[in-house]
């Protein structure tokens, strides 16, 4: 499974979402429902999906879901 290192702002964890670029992805081209795991700054791995891919100037943009258990906790329930 391919693992992508991504820092996950306040507000990404409480949409459950994240966008990528290609350059995010090293080129690499990923489709709609592709499973991928998101490598956060504290090296928790959370399960996400390409949920859709819309084009850019320099290559595609896709949006990422949270998948299934793991899934980041919102802003307020980190823990201190």
């Amino acid at each position: 499974m391919l693992t992508v290192s991504r820092e996950l702002g306040p507000v990404e964890r409480q949409l459950g979402r994240v966008d990528l670029h290609a350059v995010d992805l090293d080129g690499l081209e990923l489709s709609v429902g592709a499973s991928l795991e998101l490598l956060d700054e504290g090296g928790h791995r959370y399960p996400a999906v390409v949920v859709s891919i819309e084009p850019g100037r320099y290559g595609p943009f896709y949006s990422v879901q949270f998948a299934g258990p793991g899934t980041p906790p919102a802003p307020d329930k980190l823990p201190s």
